[in-house]
């Protein structure tokens, strides 16, 4: 009988050892998930392929313009239709973009702030921007790294793209091509 004392007793203090883990794992559940929700973000490059027309700016658009993520993070960019992912280290600025295209954004032939390939070296006269830049996307003509070009429909079109920010700062995100970030189609990457 003393025994079974020991073992209800027992019992009890594992139940109610358990109940309070159950407590204490919700509540770490709950910061976990807004931590989590911090560490990533969705983010749409492009306002939707229903608005995909030619000389339509509708389309050129970068939704929700200000991204917040944790360093550490990651931003994942669904890009609708042709559009081009630039994004510039922590502090550079689009007046900085302007002042290095000579008062203008740069142009890079035929419709692009930089070039498209993220491989290709930049042109001599925006050089010095190459230090300045964190990622360059996918080249909408052309797909990933050594795919050949595809004309229609271009296989760089319609994708996803994620990107991880291991720094704390604001990055500028711009639509490389070039009518595209006239339109506005900008955003920026705060990371904590």
């Amino acid at each position: 009988m003393h025994g079974n004392k020991t073992s209800v007793v027992s019992l009890l203090s594992r139940c109610v050892c358990l109940a309070g883990l159950t407590c204490v794992s919700g509540s770490v559940a709950a910061d976990d998930e807004a931590a989590h929700k911090k560490q990533q973000a969705s983010v749409s490059f492009g306002r939707g392929l229903n608005t995909a027309q030619p000389g339509n700016p509708v389309n050129h658009a970068v939704l929700p313009k200000e991204i917040k993520i944790k360093a550490g993070g990651v931003v994942d960019f669904t890009v609708a239709g042709f559009h081009d992912i630039v994004i510039f280290k922590p502090g550079f600025t689009l007046e900085q973009l302007i002042v290095a295209g000579g008062g203008q954004y740069p142009t890079s032939p035929p419709v692009f702030v930089v070039p498209p390939d993220p491989a290709a070296p930049l042109p001599a006269a925006i050089s010095f921007l190459a230090d300045s830049i964190y990622y360059r996307g996918i080249n909408p003509a052309g797909g990933p790294f050594a795919t050949p070009v595809a004309g229609n429909p271009a296989n760089g079109s319609n994708r996803s793209e994620t990107v991880a920010f291991l720094e704390r700062g604001t990055y500028l995100v711009i639509c490389n091509v070039r009518p595209h970030l006239l339109d506005g189609m900008y955003a920026y990457v705060k990371v904590d």
